[in-house]
Parts: structure tokens; C-alpha cells; sequence
């Protein structure tokens, strides 16, 4: 349990670290604990624990709701690949990893993707992957690639290597992430971002998505665990 001290400075803090910690998610999306606390660390010259951030989080969505913002935790399970700041991954496919983002609380993932730096056909070719991966789990590139083209509207097919950077950008924006074995699986972000809609699709499977051979609860049931600080 934290201490009286360590949690009344955390709030005491939560002012004047609210802009930076705006600032960090800004620039380095989603962010891990050890992270985190590295640029924390910098800014503060003191160590931060994964509680104190905790504490920091609880304070800090004080003054971020009423802008529309808070910091939220996805447990991400298996391992995690670095993240732009840090240089290493998760070193266990069975630990579960703290991964931290501010998300916008007010919009949701219609008004989200209206003002995303996607164009709407490269959101709509995301969202038909982000159905099949949710239900496959892991894909490849290629596999990525050819649900694109499989949902690419008539006249409007895109070439291979426009799907392939495409593909790059989503992981670059933290919606897809790629394991150790090189495999594509759903990225942070879109966890915390657009959880609804997940569980839209785990309720509502195609045909394609029966095949995979998995059940609707057991889908619902892999998604991890949003902690809202």
C-alpha cells in the first residue's frame, strides 16, 4: 500500500505534471510503465513505481476530464514490443504488460476517425481488419494485405505496396502491434480507443469469423483489462 506521503504528493504534483504528462502522450502515444517513469524521472529528478503513477493518473484525470482526456491502462498480455521510448519489450509471452494512453473520452469512434490523419477508405480497410484480427488473434502482413483487398471498394483496389505502408502506419499509430514472432495482433490504442466497437464485433460474427473456430465469449473474454485511473 502507497503511503500517506507518496499519495499526497502525487496530487500535490498532479498541477504542474498534468501538462507534461499531456505532452508525453502527445508525442510517444502509448506509453509503458518503465517508460513513463524514465521521462518522469527526467522531469522530476526522483524514481517513479508503478503505484505512484497510479496515484499521478487519479490526480492528473482530475484535470483532464473536464477537457475531454483522462489516462487509462490496458493489461496487455504476451509480449509487448517497445514502444518509440523504450528499448526493450515485455520478456515473457505470458506476462502482462501496463501499457498507458490518453484516449478522448468526449467523441466516440465515428467522431474519433473524423478527425483521424487516415483518409475514410484507409479507415474502413481498418476496420474490417480489426474484425478478422479480433477474431484470428494474430495475422501476418500478407494476411492483413489480402483482407484489404478483399474489402477495397470496386475500381478502388489498392496496390500491394500502398497496403503494406499502410499497414506500417497503423502499427506506427499504435492500433496494430507486432509480437516477437513477427506476427500483427491489435495494438494498445485501439483497445482503449475503440473497446465498444471490439465488442461490437465480438457479439457479431460473419461467417469468416465463425471459421476461425473460436466462440463469441471466448472472444469477449481475451479482451484485456482497461484499468480508468
Amino acid at each position: 500500500m502507497a503511503s500517506s506521503s507518496s499519495a499526497g504528493r502525487a496530487f500535490s504534483d498532479s498541477d504542474a505534471l498534468t501538462p507534461l504528462l499531456f505532452q508525453l502522450f502527445a508525442a510517444h502515444g502509448c506509453l509503458l510503465d518503465d517508460s513513463l517513469a524514465a521521462h518522469l524521472a527526467t522531469a522530476t529528478q526522483r524514481s517513479w513505481s508503478s503505484e505512484q503513477l497510479r496515484l499521478l493518473f487519479v490526480a492528473a484525470n482530475a484535470n483532464l476530464r473536464p477537457m475531454g482526456f483522462e489516462v487509462r491502462t490496458v493489461m496487455m498480455r504476451g509480449a509487448v514490443p517497445p514502444t518509440s521510448s523504450s528499448t526493450t519489450a515485455s520478456a515473457s509471452a505470458s506476462a502482462v504488460t501496463r501499457v498507458h494512453c490518453l484516449v478522448n473520452i468526449e467523441e466516440d469512434h465515428v467522431a474519433r476517425e473524423a478527425g483521424s490523419v487516415f483518409a475514410v477508405d484507409e479507415l474502413k480497410l481498418f476496420t474490417a481488419t480489426l474484425q478478422r484480427l479480433l477474431w484470428r488473434r494474430k495475422m501476418t502482413t500478407a494476411d492483413v494485405v489480402e483482407v484489404c483487398l478483399d474489402n477495397a471498394p470496386p475500381g478502388e483496389r489498392r496496390k500491394q505496396t500502398f497496403l503494406q505502408e499502410l499497414v506500417g502506419r497503423w502499427e506506427q499509430a499504435q492500433w496494430l502491434t507486432r509480437t516477437e514472432a513477427n506476427l500483427l495482433e491489435i495494438g494498445p490504442r485501439t483497445h482503449l480507443e475503440l473497446r465498444q466497437l471490439l465488442e461490437t464485433f465480438a457479439e457479431s460474427p460473419t461467417e469468416e469469423d465463425e471459421a476461425a473456430g473460436r466462440d463469441a465469449a471466448a472472444v469477449a473474454q481475451s479482451l484485456p483489462q482497461i484499468i480508468i485511473h
